[in-house]
């Protein structure tokens, strides 16, 4: 085969295993102060400190499933 038939291959961004607070209140469509009272309240569970927190996008995803209408 020529360069011409042969196709590139993908380099697409592999997901993320974790987001930040900003992230997640984005892929929800929240505002970031839900995100962190959700944290506060035990409903997702954040990785670190203050600034530095991560949530696991499984768990966000898992909430989003739980809390769905």
């Amino acid at each position: 085969m020529d360069a011409q038939t042969t196709p590139a291959p993908t380099r697409g961004r592999a997901e993320p295993l974790q987001v930040t607070i900003r992230e997640a209140a984005s892929l929800l469509s929240y505002d970031e102060r839900t995100i962190r009272r959700l944290v506060e309240r035990g409903e997702l569970h954040a990785i670190g400190r203050g600034r530095l927190r991560r949530i696991a996008l499984a768990d966000l995803r898992e909430w989003q499933a739980r809390n769905r209408c």
